[in-house]
């Protein structure tokens, strides 16, 4: 016998928060609240009718921090490394991935001083990615090495989209929008 089985949350594959509740969190995400205002905000502000927890709100931050990773921020790094012919520094694109993200991780942790890191070097991010990362760090007490990835890929695709609205070539709904019918083909 075949089943007719319609997911809950065509955006979202194995949970059990509802489309609505998804689309909240996702809202509050690009948005940059934190999982602990996002949790809050669904609870007492949004009328949703259910209680998510601030630890299903975080897991849900994390998937998309990953998604955009994934899809829109190593593609990006993986095109600069062929871009500027690095195999004389690193001998693949994964390995410039790591280094990459350390060179960002001891800049937000204070270890090198971007400034003059990126006066001698390749262009690692920007200085307003770096100043939200800053940020980010201190609002969530320093960065986990293990999800500094999520964050970056977070910080570096808002930084991308909001110079895209700055030029004029859409707004943030329209990104919202994008990044929804991603979603449809490649659930997260």
């Amino acid at each position: 016998m075949v089943r007719k089985y319609k997911p809950k949350n065509r955006y979202c594959k194995n949970t059990k928060l509802s489309e609505k509740v998804f689309l909240s969190i996702f809202h509050e995400y690009i948005y940059g609240r934190n999982a602990t205002e996002t949790h809050l905000l669904i609870e007492e502000v949004v009328d949703l009718g259910v209680k998510v927890s601030r630890q299903a709100v975080e897991g849900i931050y994390l998937r998309l921090g990953k998604y955009l990773w994934d899809n829109f921020v190593r593609p990006k790094i993986e095109k600069l490394y062929l871009d500027y012919d690095l195999a004389a520094e690193c001998e693949s694109s994964a390995d410039f991935i790591v280094y990459y993200l350390d060179m960002m991780r001891q800049a937000i942790d204070g270890e090198i001083n971007y400034k003059e890191y990126r006066k001698d070097g390749i262009e690692i991010g920007s200085m307003e990615t770096v100043e939200r990362l800053l940020a980010r760090s201190k609002v969530f007490n320093g960065i986990p090495a293990k999800t500094f990835h999520f964050h970056f890929a977070y910080v570096s695709f808002i930084d991308t989209m909001e110079g895209e609205v700055k030029k004029g070539r859409f707004s943030m709904d329209d990104v919202l929008i994008m990044l929804l019918n991603e979603f449809k083909k490649k659930p997260i």
